[in-house]
């Protein structure tokens, strides 16, 4: 009965695990996306590494926290971030008379960027992973561990065993969704 149990909790288990790995994949549509910016509709495709504003289409390149843009005319503007401050600049044939500014451009572009992810704790993650992973597997050593060395000559119950298991295999899924959210 006890082998049927814990076969029966692992499997729950692995189960868990690949709902919360197919559940937290996210599909982005491929292609071009609009983006309305100061009322005027623009067109981002990441592909082609392009915006269009209607008339004019422009290329850019986008490294990290840097965005470098060059307009039809082959003039340049450039940006790059450093926290929260920026500098950057433009080559000496930029005219922003001439084409969307290079500010606005940039602008657009980081509405589809990605977002840069917080740092992850991994300390907490691998803890829970470790103490999630005993209790899981080592269920009566984990109660005696909190519990058992209160008292003599007393075994845990089926069921302290079972929510042991229980609080180990959700600790180990919150450490799942820490590492991939």
């Amino acid at each position: 009965m006890k082998e049927n149990k814990c076969t029966l909790f692992v499997r729950i288990f692995l189960l868990v695990v690949l709902c919360v790995f197919f559940c937290a994949c996210s599909h982005e549509e491929p292609g071009p996306k609009t983006v309305v910016y100061n009322g005027i509709t623009y067109t981002v495709d990441k592909d082609a590494c392009t915006i269009s504003d209607g008339k004019n289409t422009y290329r850019y390149e986008a490294n990290g926290n840097s965005y470098h843009i060059t307009y039809p005319n082959g003039s340049t503007y450039y940006w790059t971030w450093s926290g929260n401050v920026g500098h950057g600049g433009w080559s000496d044939d930029y005219d922003e008379s001439l084409y969307t500014e290079g500010r606005i451009l940039m602008n657009v572009l980081e509405t589809q960027m990605p977002k840069e992810k917080e740092a992850k704790n991994i300390i907490l993650i691998i803890l829970l992973l470790i103490v999630g992973g005993f209790n899981a597997v080592a269920p009566q050593t984990s109660w005696y561990l909190s519990e058992g060395w209160k008292y003599k000559n007393l075994e845990p119950s089926e069921t302290a065993l079972d929510m042991t298991r229980i609080v180990g295999v959700i600790a180990i899924v919150i450490a799942v969704f820490m590492m991939i959210a």
